[in-house]
């Protein structure tokens, strides 16, 4: 909570994950572990001095755009994009693959998850 991003200040995964790329931290790490079912979140209020620059990882922004819909229930592709600060044609491209998917779906100028 102290640093704006805790419990109560809406946005949850999503919103963390932007403020840390706008930030230009390092990326915050999830770790799942089965045995007992728990999940680990490390996060870094610095850049690394060996950290690369950030790579986007298609796998993770369509997990987080997925998250971002089931809070957001819709949202234009530009919103997407600036949420995460990811590029717009990036952004196009993880939102095609996750239509063609059938996850989600264009209406309205904005796009959804298909329930």
């Amino acid at each position: 909570k102290r640093f704006g991003v805790g419990e109560g200040n809406g946005g949850g995964v999503p919103f963390i994950y932007s403020v840390w790329r706008k930030k230009g931290w390092d990326i915050p790490c999830f770790i799942e572990d089965f045995d007992p079912d728990y999940i680990t979140l490390t996060l870094n209020f610095y850049r690394s001095e060996t950290s690369q620059p950030t790579q986007y990882n298609r796998e993770i922004i369509s997990v987080l755009i997925i998250s971002f819909l089931t809070e957001k229930r819709i949202a234009p592709l530009d919103e997407i994009a600036d949420t995460f600060n990811i590029p717009l044609p990036f952004a196009r491209s993880v939102i095609d693959g996750l239509t063609a998917k059938n996850l989600i779906v264009n209406e309205n100028n904005g796009y959804k998850l298909i329930r």
